[in-house]
């Protein structure tokens, strides 16, 4: 699609524009076009209106591309700028150096020439050219006021050598010529950054701009548009039962985006409605490794619950392993920046002085630890040479803690006020992931304790990832028990695992017309994780694919092989840290007693011998042995579930609460993390469909 281009640059393309051309290119598409006509789809616009109703979260599939296309668009249009930046930023060097040799001509021209007009001009060269390096220093965030203060010196020194005779006077015109000449080199060198640094005026060629615009249109296409017609399609198509693998198109192989994983789960509802009801707030995200957690911070970075086409400022950062206050405080503020500029460049609009103020800062920030450099500048005439060199070594004043805390909050606090007037009132939205990495608690209580001094900021909302263990620590709160976590944060929000429903959602963005029966087994193998449950549903369909004439039991039984050849091998892995010598062969011989063809009787025999399995009192040996027993009765289980009597009215009535499919994905989960739970919980689920308990 070419863009349009004015005599600035490229003019960015609308989203509204970009949809209705990728919805074309989709409806352009057999394989598309064959799904779409197997249901009542009521034409293109009413499939228009359908993704227009999800519209937020299409885009946000591929937010990242979009930044890019839209910052590189700002860029190419600032041509004019970069050559006005470069005008005003040479001149600074170029007149106090033009003006110097005109002194120097003057000088060499007639001793008669007017001394203390050629004083004041390589004395004054000396001031503009200094306080050119003195912005750049202060741009560096360094302050040299001895450069000033130096050059003043100098042109003081012009008055005094008025009255000293001519000797003073070629002192000073030999030395001052050299000052400004060593203070244009330095300049001259490091003028490349400081336009960069000050006006934000690095640009962009017209193919970046195509190349990312590009990008952006195939990520969409792939990341959002398909996806949303083929849920589009799974909506409006009935449930399938059948025992053969049958689907109608998948589209499991292209990549995902951690995000596009998340599904609107009741967490999330919650926490859009704290979102839209509070002016500012700080939210605990809590639950098991692996459910989520992250995967809906990144949803609300990236707008999939926003009503309106607000685009807020995201500045998201992980916890680090190794805590150390200030390192982390400064980090968070340089990220600050850093989002701003990725802000303000996807829309010179929205600029209100944020690119300037976060350059700056940025820069201040940079070089609050030691600075180390060395300028030279040297004129050679009438066949000498005079050199200035000047070599800095320091430390700059350190800020206390407190300080940094206190100016990162102010800054948060600007940045926040200056964006609420942009198009659906824009939020500062700050994601702190992965807490619980802190190993130490009381070193992640410490962490909770100081940057909760950035909290509650108008317009500014913090999301932190956190353990299970806060979540207990919050619930204390409401029986009268304070804790660092309820002083910290509004409120502390359970994220689960996926449950059937939400997973055959999530699948239903991938594959289109998979019967329930298989749906349902991919889930249980993925233990409710969104990640593994695409995993569990590629390998599934790869598996099916090499005989159609398979059925679930088949499938089931040839997946199960694999995953208990897997998990013996890993735990016979394992058996090096047993030192046990008796104990590690009743182990071997017990795993070697595997069966050869996968069935319920056969695996349900597999694990009594390993339970019986006698491993004295070495702890290591006897996890080892519970883990593969639960292994092998999980299995066990699944394909006693799993056959190919497994109907509509065998899903939709047999199993009590304890026994449905969400259950026995439970039991997955505990399998790995707590076996002895999962023998009792097995033993609990098993009678419910007809199979016997191991009663250990």
């Amino acid at each position: 699609m070419p863009m349009a281009r004015s005599k600035t640059g490229p003019d960015p393309v609308s989203r509204a524009h970009v949809l209705d051309a990728l919805l074309d290119r989709a409806l352009a598409d057999r394989e598309v076009m064959s799904q779409l006509d197997t249901i009542d789809s009521g034409g293109r616009e009413e499939v228009r209106q359908a993704l227009s109703a999800t519209e937020a979260a299409i885009f946000s599939a591929a937010r990242d591309q979009e930044d890019r296309y839209r910052a590189l668009t700002a860029r190419a249009a600032r041509d004019w700028g970069k050559i006005v930046a470069w005008a005003l930023m040479g001149l600074v060097y170029l007149i106090p150096a033009a003006l110097t040799l005109l002194a120097l001509y003057m000088f060499a021209r007639s001793l008669a020439a007017p001394w203390p007009v050629v004083t004041l001009i390589v004395g004054g060269g000396a001031v503009i050219a200094a306080a050119g390096v003195l912005v750049e220093l202060r741009v560096a965030g360094q302050s040299e006021p001895e450069i000033t203060a130096f050059t003043l010196v100098l042109l003081a020194t012009g008055a005094l050598a008025y009255f000293l005779g001519y000797e003073a006077w070629s002192i000073l015109i030999a030395v001052g010529s050299v000052v400004v000449f060593g203070f244009v080199a330095i300049g001259l060198a490091n003028l490349s950054d400081v336009v960069e640094e000050l006006f934000g005026v690095d640009t962009a060629s017209p193919s970046d701009v195509e190349s990312a615009f590009a990008e952006w249109r195939s990520a969409l296409y792939t990341l959002g548009v398909v996806p949303a017609l083929i849920s589009y399609v799974n909506v409006r198509t009935e449930e399938q039962y059948s025992i053969t693998p049958r689907y109608r198109a998948e589209f499991l192989s292209r990549a995902v985006d951690p995000a596009e994983l998340h599904q609107r789960t009741p967490a999330g509802a919650r926490l859009a409605e704290y979102f839209r009801t509070l002016r500012s707030g700080s939210f605990a995200i809590s639950g098991p490794r692996g459910a989520g957690k992250s995967a809906l911070m990144a949803a609300f970075s990236r707008g999939m619950y926003n009503e309106s086409p607000r685009q807020d400022l995201v500045v998201a950062v992980l916890a680090p392993v190794e805590y150390v206050a200030r390192d982390f405080m400064l980090h968070l503020h340089i990220e600050l920046c850093e989002s701003v500029l990725r802000y303000v460049g996807a829309d010179a609009g929205k600029d209100n002085g944020l690119r300037r103020f976060a350059l700056q800062r940025r820069a201040e920030l940079r070089y609050l630890q030691t600075v180390q450099g060395e300028r030279s500048g040297k004129i050679g005439f009438s066949g000498s040479e005079i050199a200035l060199r000047k070599s800095v070594s320091r430390v700059e004043q350190a800020r206390t803690f407190p300080e940094i805390v206190a100016r990162l909050r102010a800054d948060l606090v600007d940045v926040a006020q200056r964006i609420k007037d942009g198009p659906g009132e824009p939020r500062v939205i700050i994601c702190v992931d992965e807490l619980d990495r802190i190993q130490n608690e009381a070193r992640a209580v410490g962490f909770l304790n100081e940057i909760k001094a950035i909290f509650r900021v108008p317009n500014c909302y913090c999301l932190v990832s956190v353990s299970e263990d806060a979540m207990h620590d919050f619930e204390l709160a409401g029986l009268g028990m304070r804790t660092v976590m309820d002083s910290a944060f509004d409120e502390v929000l359970w994220v689960d695992y996926l449950d059937f429903e939400l997973s055959k959602r999530l699948l239903g963005n991938y594959i289109v017309g998979l019967s329930e029966q298989y749906l349902a087994f991919a889930y249980v193998r993925s233990g409710g994780l969104a990640r593994q449950l695409l995993r569990a549903a590629r390998e599934l369909l790869d598996w099916a694919g090499k005989d159609q004439a398979d059925t679930l039991c088949t499938v089931v039984g040839s997946l199960v092989a694999n995953d208990l050849r897997r998990v013996t091998e890993a735990v016979k892995g394992s058996l090096v840290k047993v030192s046990d010598r008796a104990v590690v062969a009743s182990l071997v011989r017990a795993l070697d007693a595997a069966p050869g063809q996968v069935s319920e009787p056969g695996l349900f025999d597999y694990a009594a011998k390993l339970s019986s399995c006698t491993v004295g009192d070495d702890i290591t040996a006897r996890d080892l042995r519970d883990t593969m027993t639960a292994q092998a009765l999980y299995l066990a289980t699944v394909t006693g579930v799993f056959r190919d009597d497994l109907d509509r009215q065998r899903m939709t009535t047999a199993g009590k609460p304890g026994a449905t499919f969400d259950a026995l994905a439970r039991i997955r989960r505990y399998v790995g993390m707590n076996p002895q739970a999962a023998l009792a919980l097995l033993d609990d689920f098993r009678p419910e469909w007809g199979l016997a308990a191991l009663g250990r």
